[in-house]
């Protein structure tokens, strides 16, 4: 112990020493060139803040660059959107075209993706520095040898939008020799465009869902006016600086005197020195207690370490112990749940409901799998989970959220639809608005037949349209009177389909759809060559949960609400058959009232 308290001693005094000695040479130095150190000190901090103000300004312009380009580009979307969604839809009332082509038309307007190109080339040509550009790696073929990326930047644009459509890609660069803002964004799918885009012929992808990143919307603005205003106020800033400086440079030259007056002083302060050393072994006394005070509390730290350490293990199996059971609950709540509902659910189903169910399954399925790794993840480290192993369970837990807000939107929507049918069956409805219905029946006609072509590609049948030209406008509800077409065309399909499988080659099969004014009503008739219906069912087809198809094939509710529709809408609904040769339903339906 006493050879220990001697060395740190003789470090104490070596400390002193190192002390006095580089404090001397600092006042030696002081004494005998003052305004050169002091001036040297300015210097130096007058470069400290004007680089920090150069950070500070390059950050504050980055930051309301990357804002300015958000807003304009949050504008243009929402503009594009408006325009899709609430334009076009209304002038589609008035006959009037929606193409690509609308410069080379009368009464025609550009396709929502067109009039964002050319809107963006007009912004660009009026000047101001900003340019937009509006492309895509699958552009229509007259789009090609503009539409599609064109550099680096571009590119992977396309590729970081793609994986992750939430977060904008931007990037500060020198494009065209200017300093510039490279601001993207993502154009997503809508529902109104996709069928246009997967069944157009000159189409480069027929495979586009609602959601898919089908192409970015670039902003480059030029930021070189707003480094030169930097720069310059920079320049201004040193100059005052500079002029403070010597001012006060010349200030201290008077005050040398003064100075050296208080270097005599100093002298005195040697004298002391025996004091200061006294206090020094005084506070090195103190620094040792400190350090034997530092190590216990280092002790305790590591008891409490380890203490922490073992409850956080138990919590790991705990943890464990709890998924296990959450599986097994969740496997008994499911199985409940089934025989709970399977009475009401067998009544109630239709397919209108299956494609978010589908959604809701295939993402619970990818949860579990992701659920899954998660728990391999844990079980690998039940000591504690390494900072290394953080990023990728980060990862999971993301993907789970993600996946999570795709079942609650898909569950969320099977929910409208049963909501639909409830507000249905008590009489209410959506508001009803003017609808051409030639493009209703078409839209309808459309749906059907994908929907029979994705379930039998090889089948074959022959859609004749013979619609009214000029049909005066009915006000109806779209969705509801749409869910009408639709059942009767699936159910003609269905009786086509039969009847091809009896009869073989020799049998042509037919949907014709016909429209036509009548007085002050609108008539639709939709006939099939099928199956037709036998005298003695055509009485009961129209009554609830009805159905000559196989058990699992039909609910027995399509016609049921069809007929309610037809009702609610002041219109009349009957068919016209004769079994094994046709099949015929006549909805009508009164014109709008001005």
């Amino acid at each position: 112990m006493l050879m220990k308290k001697t060395a740190d001693t003789l470090q104490a005094d070596e400390d002193i020493q190192e002390l006095r000695g580089a404090r001397g040479w600092f006042l030696r130095m002081l004494q005998r060139h003052p305004i050169l150190i002091l001036g040297l000190l300015l210097f130096t901090g007058m470069a400290m803040i004007l680089w920090h103000l150069n950070r500070f300004s390059t950050s504050i312009k980055e930051s309301v660059s990357l804002q300015s380009a958000e807003q304009y580009a949050a504008t243009l979307s929402e503009f594009r959107l408006f325009y899709a969604n609430e334009i076009i839809p209304r002038l589609k009332t008035y006959n009037v075209d929606i193409t690509p082509e609308y410069l080379l038309k009368s009464n025609a307007i550009p396709i929502p993706a067109t009039m964002s190109i050319d809107l963006s080339k007009r912004i660009s040509a009026r000047g101001g520095g900003y340019l937009i550009r509006v492309y895509s790696d699958f552009p229509f073929p007259w789009r090609a040898e503009e539409g599609g990326p064109r550099d680096d930047f571009e590119r992977e644009a396309l590729k970081q939008l793609r994986g992750n459509a939430k977060v904008p890609y931007a990037r500060f660069e020198v494009y065209d020799g200017r300093t510039s803002l490279r601001y993207t964004s993502p154009m997503l799918m809508e529902r109104s465009c996709v069928t246009c885009h997967n069944t157009h012929p000159a189409s480069p992808k027929k495979d586009w869902k609602v959601g898919d990143v089908r192409g970015v919307q670039e902003i480059t603005m030029p930021l070189d006016r707003q480094i030169g205003e930097i720069k310059t106020g920079l320049t201004e800033s040193f100059s005052i600086m500079m002029i403070i400086t010597v001012f006060g440079l010349g200030i201290l030259w008077v005050a040398v005197g003064g100075l050296r007056k208080s270097l005599a002083h100093t002298q005195l302060l040697a004298e002391r020195q025996k004091d200061i050393n006294r206090e020094l072994e005084i506070q090195v006394s103190e620094r040792t207690r400190a350090e034997l005070a530092l190590e216990e509390t280092n002790r305790t730290l590591e008891s409490k370490v380890e203490e922490r350490t073992h409850e956080l293990s138990e919590k790991n199996g705990q943890l464990s112990e709890a998924m296990d059971r959450l599986k097994e609950t969740q496997e008994q709540l499911i199985v409940q749940e089934k025989l709970a509902s399977l009475g009401e659910l067998t009544a109630a189903i239709s397919h209108e409901i299956k494609n978010p169910l589908n959604f809701v399954n295939n993402f619970a399925k990818l949860s579990r799998k992701l659920t899954a790794e998660l728990r391999e993840e844990l079980a690998q480290h039940p000591d504690g989970i390494p900072t290394a192993d953080l990023p990728n369970l980060t990862d999971i837990a993301s993907d789970l959220t993600e996946n999570l807000a795709r079942i609650s939107e898909h569950g969320e929507r099977a929910d409208s639809i049963v909501k639909g049918m409830l507000l249905h069956s008590r009489g209410i409805s959506e508001p009803h608005k003017p609808t051409d219905i030639n493009a209703l029946v078409k839209e309808s006609a459309n749906l059907a037949y994908h929907g029979m072509r994705a379930q039998s590609p090889d089948f074959e049948f022959v859609l004749n349209e013979d619609f009214a030209p000029d049909l005066p406008p009915v006000l109806t509800s779209e969705q509801d009177l749409g869910r009408v077409f639709l059942n009767i065309l699936n159910n003609g399909l269905y009786a086509i389909k039969q009847k091809k499988e009896q009869r073989g080659d020799t049998y042509a099969a037919e949907i014709r759809i016909t429209t036509r004014l009548d007085d002050d009503a609108v008539e639709i008739r939709l006939r099939d060559n099928g199956t037709g219906i036998p005298a003695e069912l055509r009485e009961k087809i129209f009554q609830p949960f009805f159905t000559t198809k196989p058990s699992g094939q039909g609910t027995g509710l399509g016609l049921s609400i069809s007929y309610e529709v037809v009702k609610q809408h002041e219109g009349t609904f009957r068919v016209e058959s004769e079994a094994g040769e046709f099949t015929e339903f006549i909805v009508r339906l009164p014109l709008v009232r001005t």
